[in-house]
């Protein structure tokens, strides 16, 4: 990883290999007043039908030391896809995941999302708007039981971050390579 290079003192930080990188490069060519852009396929780290993208970046760092029968506990959306990466991955190492959702306005896709997530997880809490904050705590205050893991809506920490850190430095790697031209914009997925 490059950023092992740059930083190993993190290499003590356990981190659970889901994925292959660095994700390849692609030029999508220049189409009417569009200019060719690069793009970094982090759709391509895990073979399909798993779900990857960035989700699998994060998750490498936050699911780092979960062992087989362990619980994860995450929380998201009725459609969340991170939910549903989380679930995946987290059963790739043995863990199952108990995951709390909350409904929202949700398109086909989504909703396949929602029906797949709750096929994968071991547990679905469904609560409405009004309390989500009350049950996340309470379900978070459940997950200090020994052997269970939280992995927080969207993946969204500081430790979570790491593996999009990652990716930044491999972009930088390709570019110095020559693989890819440096940069004028970079633009990246947030929810």
């Amino acid at each position: 990883l490059p950023l092992l290079e740059r930083f190993p003192s993190l290499a003590a930080l356990p981190r659970a290999e889901l994925g292959r990188f660095p994700s390849p490069v692609e030029r999508l060519p220049a189409a009417g007043d569009r200019p060719a852009l690069w793009l970094k396929r982090d759709d391509r780290n895990v073979d399909p039908p798993l779900p990857g993208g960035n989700k699998v970046r994060a998750l490498e760092f936050l699911l780092g030391p979960v062992i087989p029968g362990d619980t994860v506990v995450t929380l998201g959306g009725e459609g969340s896809t991170h939910v549903l990466a989380t679930a995946v991955h987290a059963a790739r190492l043995g863990a199952r995941t108990v995951a709390l959702r909350w409904p929202h306005d949700a398109n086909p896709t989504a909703a396949a999302v929602a029906a797949e997530s709750a096929r994968r997880c071991a547990r679905v809490l469904r609560v409405p708007h009004a309390v989500v904050g009350l049950a996340a705590a309470a379900l978070l205050a459940l997950a200090r039981r020994p052997r269970t893991h939280v992995v927080p809506v969207g993946g969204s920490t500081p430790l979570g971050t790491l593996g999009h850190v990652n990716a930044a430095l491999e972009l930088a790697a390709q570019v110095e390579a020559g693989l890819v031209p440096a940069p004028s914009h970079v633009v990246v997925p947030l929810g």
